[in-house]
């Protein structure tokens, strides 16, 4: 037993929400007294999140700003910053529970430094699960808090470098009145909203190219046909395939020039972190990625999951025993999620799977999201929680199961000086596609055809293509992209650019969410993400004023990949701060260096699909002199954006209202017998308003 462990004392133990502590309370058998829990050498209670937040400081301080970060308590937070300060003056050494990250270290030490505990002995309880065992062995292996110090460097240098560059940023960009009112910039935040513009700009920009999709027939002596493909897509001379295929007749002569059958394997994938489990949730369910993490938040306080907030998709070694024994134990009772016969076979290969699942190495603060026994027991999938955890038992089970076994078969046939390839993958042992795929998995013949076997063209299918530009982002794709700084990869790649990505998959669909708050992008359906006027003008913006490179997405990965080598103790903090400055003061100083010259004009309009006719430019009516009547009058007109005033008003109708901000009260095509209905001053008011709109 570590040294921290065995340490006399009374131990307050804080944990990050009420939920939390109540259950490390029911493991250790400890009773609730008043809003906290204590026993005879143990007090726990609880954060309920961040308590303490950066002090508030005046905006007209001259930029850039470099506080000393002082701190100060959340609003409504003051009464349990009270109770856990009371509590602390009776214990003799403090226990982190926080969640196992970033976050709950930043939590925990600034409580301690809020209270100034600084000189009293601290433990750290890093809980993967919450299960009442895990809880147990993590509170009997409680390691020394200072184990933890770079963690808290990182934590404490991501808070400080986002306040950086979304106080200055945000401030320098109105200051120059280059930034919408409303609006703001981020470290994490903007990069991510300019991906988004640059894919919309990249499809707008894309010019098709026209290419034909050629579906030959052919057939063999023994009366067996197959298909060749050819495409023009890659080819240098083009060729007009419809003439060809009416040339071509039946029966016409071709070789077999290349007939090959290789086996192939198809392994199962990794185990899930947090957005490999936003991104199937998406695609299966339609979820967005905040309603993941939401779901999967409470699977994990149900004791139900691992801890989700993870990018790890490994388990530590030590963990073997524990799956195997989950695994067999579940094969043993009825109405299982899981069939017996994969439960069984999964336990049995929990010790020939190796690195490729149990790899301490590429642990990070939280290993992959798994089921626990209580988990796995799960039966049925009527709620949306029940879907998810119902996904992330199937996926742990295959992972554990044997390869899928195909064989390839390529082949080249030749005609007329064309060569045909046909490309076929034959199932020949389904491995873990059995329960991925259930009965819709079949095992097929192949036919094989020697080298130079004569065949015989029997038909042509020509299908006219254009290329088409890539896909505009989703939640779910955006995710990918956050994940390795925008490039694309395939999924099998995914795991060797972890840890090149922006943002943490604990922030990462928050930053999503902000963005559409914000209105810096809209969602359309299956959640297509566009992005609004405001996202294109920043990117003109920032690009006159030469910023792009402050806020690419390749400098925020640099910080990321800063912050994990300060949590890893290879670099210390003040190299990462001393960077930051120098990036903030670059920023104010394009920024406010000089004035935009003309008011918010939008440099680019949304297309629609019904383009809309062109509407005279708004010239804003200066008001008159000072009227000794109506003062309301005058108030309202500097808000309308008139020429002049027409001279007839409409008698018949109140013409539509052009414009988005159209006033609800206005419909078209409301009669004059309907408006006498409507008090005279009111009626004034509403056809001068409409005229004004109008014109």
């Amino acid at each position: 037993m570590r040294a921290s462990a065995v340490a006399a004392g009374l131990r307050l133990i804080i944990a990050e929400k009420p939920k939390v502590a109540q259950q490390i309370a029911s493991a250790v058998g400890v009773k609730k007294v008043g809003n906290h829990f204590e026993g005879k050498n143990m007090i726990i209670t609880s954060a309920c999140g961040h308590l303490l937040e950066f002090k508030d400081l005046p905006w007209n301080l001259s930029l850039p700003v470099f506080p000393q970060f002082e701190l100060q308590v959340s609003k409504g937070k003051e009464k349990m910053v009270k109770e856990i300060k009371q509590l602390a003056s009776r214990a003799d050494i403090l226990v982190n529970a926080c969640d196992a990250g970033r976050e709950g270290e930043l939590i925990f030490r600034r409580i301690q430094n809020w209270l100034q505990l600084k000189k009293m002995p601290v433990e750290r309880l890093w809980l993967q699960s919450l299960t009442e065992d895990a809880i147990r062995s993590a509170v009997q292996n409680a390691r020394p808090g200072c184990d933890y110090d770079n963690l808290a460097d990182a934590a404490d240098c991501r808070a400080r470098w986002d306040w950086l560059i979304g106080i200055n940023g945000t401030a320098s960009l109105k200051k120059g009145k280059w930034l919408d009112k409303g609006c703001s910039v981020g470290r994490v935040m903007s990069p991510t909203l300019l991906l988004v513009v640059d894919r919309e700009e990249e499809i707008e920009n894309f010019q098709p190219k026209p290419y034909q999709d050629v579906r030959a027939t052919f057939c063999s002596k023994d009366g067996k046909s197959y298909e060749g493909k050819y495409s023009t897509l890659k080819q240098k001379e083009q060729h007009d395939w419809h003439q060809i295929a009416k040339e071509w007749k039946p029966g016409l002569e071709a070789e077999v020039l290349e007939d090959s059958l290789v086996e192939v394997t198809e392994k199962p994938k990794p185990l899930m972190n947090l957005a490999d489990l936003q991104r199937q949730c998406s695609r299966l369910f339609r979820m967005t990625p905040s309603q993941t993490l939401a779901s999967a938040q409470k699977l994990y306080e149900a004791e139900k999951i691992t801890y989700p907030r993870t990018d790890s998709r490994s388990l530590p070694t030590d963990y073997k025993d524990e799956v195997r024994e989950m695994l067999h134990a579940q094969a043993g009772r009825p109405n299982s999620l899981i069939g017996k016969e994969f439960l069984l076979c999964a336990s049995e290969r929990v010790s020939e799977v190796g690195k490729k699942i149990f790899d301490d190495k590429k642990v990070t603060d939280h290993f992959a999201i798994v089921p626990t026994r209580k988990g796995l027991q799960q039966a049925s999938a009527r709620t949306q929680d029940d879907k998810v955890l119902g996904l992330i038992i199937r996926h742990c089970v295959a992972a554990f199961l044997p390869d899928a076994k195909f064989k390839k078969l390529q082949r080249k046939t030749l005609v007329n000086g064309y060569t045909f390839t046909t490309n076929e993958k034959i199932l020949v042992d389904a491995g873990f596609l059995a329960l991925e795929k259930g009965s819709g998995v079949a095992v097929c013949e192949v036919q094989r055809l020697r080298k130079g076997t004569k065949v015989s063209f029997e038909e042509m299918q020509v299908d006219d293509k254009e290329t088409t530009p890539p896909s505009r982002y989703t939640q779910a794709s955006l995710l990918t992209a956050m994940e390795t700084c925008g490039k694309d990869v395939s999924e099998a790649k995914l795991q060797s650019v972890m840890g090149a990505g922006i943002g943490t998959s604990a922030t990462r669909a928050s930053i999503i969410d902000k963005l559409l708050t914000q209105e810096w992008v809209a969602s359309t359906g299956a959640s297509v993400l566009r992005p609004c006027v405001k996202a294109r003008n920043l990117k003109q913006r920032l690009l006159t004023l030469g910023l792009m490179d402050n806020f690419s997405i390749e400098l925020t990965g640099e910080w990321e990949l800063q912050l994990r080598q300060i949590e890893e103790g290879k670099i210390k903090k003040d190299k990462g701060d001393h960077e930051m400055r120098v990036v903030v003061e670059s920023i104010v100083t394009k920024a406010t260096g000089s004035q935009m010259t003309l008011p918010k004009a939008p440099a680019w309009k949304m297309p629609s699909k019904t383009p809309r006719p062109s509407e005279p430019e708004p010239v804003r009516v200066v008001p008159k002199a000072k009227t000794t009547k109506s003062t309301k009058a005058t108030k309202t007109m500097k808000t309308i954006k008139t020429k002049e005033k027409p001279k007839e008003k409409p008698k018949a109708t109140i013409k539509k209202a052009i414009g988005k901000k159209k006033s609800s009260w206005l419909k078209v095509g409301t009669k004059m017998e309907e408006a006498k209905k409507t008090p005279r001053k009111m009626l004034q008011g509403q056809l001068k308003a409409a005229c004004a709109y109008e014109s």
